[in-house]
């Protein structure tokens, strides 16, 4: 049998905060326990999870997830259906989506997966690549595998990009192949 335990309040992971809505945990009782998920490896399992990571009394990001998957005896956690923020002056100012993810707690890197989706929440920049590394604590993020930014309706492509998190200041690697829509007064 399966029980469900609700988190109450978060739970601390490498200084950062894990606020659960479902953690499944074996319980050994009269039933039979339902077979393992075969394409997970052993360890915990927490869905609906949402992680938020604060300095200094200020929110620097926040990730939702449908569910993460905690190896034994490791510092990182798989990450299924990611959304990650960036936050800058109590809003957010950037987000990431992603089919997986890989958070390192000791670096407190974030590995983002598959095809990615980025976009400024402050003006029309979005982004997409084929994996994007955060690095929250010096505030960069790193995009390989195909880079493709547009803004308004000028699309840019590049085998990378460095970015600040909150996308305000972005530089491509070459080569960059740009497609700009010009207008001209008159």
């Amino acid at each position: 049998m399966r029980a469900a335990w609700k988190c109450p309040t978060p739970v601390p992971f490498r200084g950062l905060s894990i606020s659960c809505g479902l953690l499944l945990v074996a319980c050994h009782a009269g039933r039979p326990e339902a077979p393992p998920d075969p394409s997970l490896p052993a360890g915990t399992v927490l869905r609906d999870v949402e992680v938020v990571e604060f300095s200094d009394g200020r929110k620097l990001w926040d990730l939702k997830a449908s569910h993460v998957h905690i190896a034994p005896g490791t510092v990182a956690a798989s990450v299924v259906e990611t959304e990650a923020r960036f936050w800058s002056h109590k809003r957010p100012v950037s987000r990431l989506k992603a089919p997986e993810a890989v958070f390192e707690s000791t670096s407190g890197t974030l590995v983002l997966k598959g095809k990615v989706l980025g976009e400024s929440l402050e003006r029309p920049l979005r982004v997409t690549a084929g994996e994007v590394v955060c690095r929250p604590g010096d505030g960069t993020m790193t995009a390989l595998g195909g880079v493709s930014l547009e803004r308004n309706r000028d699309h840019l492509v590049a085998p990378t990009m460095k970015a600040d998190l909150t996308l305000r200041r972005v530089t491509l690697g070459s080569p960059v192949h740009a497609r700009l829509v010009l207008r001209f007064p008159g």
